[in-house]
């Protein structure tokens, strides 16, 4: 948990100098998947169709609740069967 947290921010906006809050969270879009082809926080590259990977939590509250979110989604996915007549 991070008060620079705020997974809207990608980038730089604007000109002048990069912010604090800018630098983090490019910083963590970074290193999760959303940008697999990251080089630095300055250059992400493209983003993953239909990332959202990092996902940012300022209290307690916030954190349980993407806990629950990652565990629900977890819990919902369903596997292809396998074919193990075709083992050896």
């Amino acid at each position: 948990m991070f008060s620079l947290t705020d997974p809207s921010i990608t980038g730089h906006v604007g000109s002048g100098s990069w912010s604090d809050a800018e630098k983090f969270n490019a910083y963590m879009h970074g290193v999760s998947s959303n940008y697999s082809d990251a080089q630095s926080y300055k250059n992400l590259g493209t983003r993953e169709e239909n990332s959202a990977y990092y996902m940012g939590a300022k209290s307690s509250n916030e954190a349980k609740a993407i806990f629950n979110s990652v565990l629900n989604k977890l819990l919902s996915m369903t596997y292809a069967g396998a074919d193990y007549t075709k083992v050896d």
